[in-house]
């Protein structure tokens, strides 16, 4: 199982590893651009998700699909300030959530589509019309 690891060095700024075993090497460096970043929204979280996503499923297409929601649930949530480690599973179960909710919403839209649309009269007095006064 790989451990995914961040650190904020003096010298080296943000620096994310991932080990496996004894074997640690770089992230995924083509994928981070002016650098990794967390604990917020920005750019660099968001390559920082990219890169997590690309390398935990070796599907980019599939990366691609999840990597916005994995960082609003995963790397925004990482203390600015602090390193941080993050296991593979822990990876694979968020997008495994992440791509359930996309089915379910997938589904729901589907039977909201087969329903007629709702009839609106025209020159109805609108919800709440009390014709008595």
């Amino acid at each position: 199982m790989k451990i995914y690891k961040g650190e904020l060095g003096p010298a080296l700024g943000v620096v994310v590893m991932v080990g496996e075993g004894a074997q640690i090497s770089p992230l995924l460096p083509g994928l981070a651009g002016d650098g990794y970043g967390w604990g917020d929204g920005g750019p660099a979280s968001t390559r920082l998700a990219l890169a997590l996503a690309v390398d935990v499923l070796g599907d980019e297409g599939r990366a691609m699909r999840v990597y916005q929601r994995l960082k609003h649930r995963l790397v925004t949530g990482l203390r600015k300030e602090s390193g941080w480690t993050i296991t593979e599973d822990e990876i694979v179960a968020q997008i495994a959530d992440i791509e359930k909710v996309e089915r379910d919403t997938a589904t729901i839209r589907g039977m909201v589509a087969r329903e007629p649309a709702p009839v609106v009269m025209e020159g109805g007095q609108g919800i709440g019309w009390d014709s008595h006064e």
